[in-house]
């Protein structure tokens, strides 16, 4: 059976990937990993994942996010599923920017750590007003690629 090329952002990958006939191979791509948190999630084994990155979320850093929790305890921390998958381990929820804008309106918590583009946090703080939002540090102080 030939394989199904799925190219999608964050927004879609699951629900494209949940339309696809168990049996049907899938290559996916533009980003690594995106298609490694489906594959984990879904527990599905036949992906083939294009080996892409996005620059943005390679430039965090897993010890600067866990020091901001340490120092804002009660923070949830949000992130896209372009993190590396040990970042996404440690966060409280996975979703496309849309998605992560409606778990604000649905979560209780007043602040959030957020491990997406910091040009995001602008519509988050004009949506939800009373709700704190901190920007993900880069993993050097020096570099402002994920910004």
């Amino acid at each position: 059976m030939p394989s199904v090329n799925l190219y999608v952002d964050s927004s879609s990958p699951l629900k494209v990937y949940e339309s696809i006939p168990q049996v049907q191979p899938v290559r996916f791509s533009p980003v690594r990993y995106p298609g490694n948190y489906i594959k984990s999630t879904t527990g599905r084994e036949n992906m083939v994942i294009w080996d892409g990155a996005c620059h943005v979320h390679e430039e965090f850093s897993l010890e600067k996010i866990l020091e901001l929790k340490a120092e804002n305890p009660d923070a949830k921390i949000v992130a896209h599923p372009e993190c590396k998958a040990y970042i996404l381990e440690v966060v409280d929820f996975v979703g496309s920017t849309s998605a992560i804008l409606q778990y604000f309106g649905t979560d209780a918590a007043d602040k959030f750590i957020v491990v997406t583009e910091p040009r995001n946090i602008h519509q988050m703080r004009k949506d939800y007003h009373g709700k704190e939002f901190i920007p993900a540090p880069p993993i050097a102080s020096t570099c402002g690629c994920n910004d």
